[in-house]
């Protein structure tokens, strides 16, 4: 070790000290440390510029299972939703005359089949939530198709846990819950419970179901509001008494 008290003085200078635990340990090179520095700040840069691509990339890494099954919700979800677009449209699911029952008619099964054969449970509760809504949509589609009660036996059970779920504040991250407010998840519940029991209503004739329907009617604020939301469909409008 040089005894030189001019290269010891410089030598420090150009190194980092720092006290830990009441020793001072120093790393020698100022300049490595300020290379890390630099290391890390291009890094975070990076990061915020790629941020979407990189948690993109660490889920397809480290969460396989929740990437794939975000990865297929996505895909499907974009498969039934013209599905459902379309059947908003329509006064008769028997008139394939027009473009949109054809639609609809001809993807319906295979977007129930599909839809319902997804595994969500890896995906957050938002997710989980929707999955049922949409779920119980396409139950309903099916439904008015094929006259069937058991569609709709689902939608409501579907409906019923969406609700649920959704209120559950004690699982529901606040990412959740913005989002659930956000597009007011109950009050779209709410509707298709209407459609769900009013189409029952019509399928079976069960004074129950039409009972449960009006009192939902009522809720919602009538025949008048109901209509001022674009609603077209006979067999359900007839159900409640409305007219179109």
């Amino acid at each position: 070790m040089s005894n030189d008290p001019i290269n010891e003085e410089s030598t420090k200078g150009e190194g980092f000290t720092a006290k830990l635990f009441g020793h001072e340990i120093t790393i020698w090179g100022n300049n490595y440390f300020r290379n890390i520095m630099v290391f890390i700040g291009a890094s975070m840069l990076l990061y915020i510029m790629f941020q979407t691509e990189v948690n993109e990339l660490f889920s397809k890494t480290f969460n396989r299972a929740e990437y794939e099954q975000k990865e297929k919700f996505s895909l499907h979800h974009q498969f039934i939703s013209p599905i459902i677009t379309a059947w908003d449209t329509i006064h008769d699911i028997d008139d394939v005359s027009k473009k949109n029952v054809r639609l609809v008619r001809d993807n319906i099964d295979d977007a129930v089949l599909r839809y319902e054969n997804l595994k969500v449970d890896k995906l957050s509760m938002a997710t989980q939530i929707t999955w049922k809504y949409h779920l119980a949509r396409l139950k309903v589609i099916e439904a008015d198709k094929t006259s069937k009660i058991a569609p709709l036996d689902m939608s409501v059970k579907l409906l019923e846990e969406a609700k649920t779920n959704s209120n559950d504040t004690d699982n529901l991250t606040v990412k959740d819950m913005d989002f659930i407010n956000g597009i007011q998840m109950n009050t779209r519940i709410k509707r298709t419970l209407l459609n769900s029991y009013a189409l029952m209503y019509h399928i079976s004739n069960d004074a129950s179901h039409r009972i449960l329907s009006e009192r939902i009617l009522k809720d919602v604020g009538g025949c008048k509001e109901l209509i001022s939301m674009y609603f077209y469909h006979e067999k359900i409008a007839n159900s409640l008494g409305c007219k179109i």
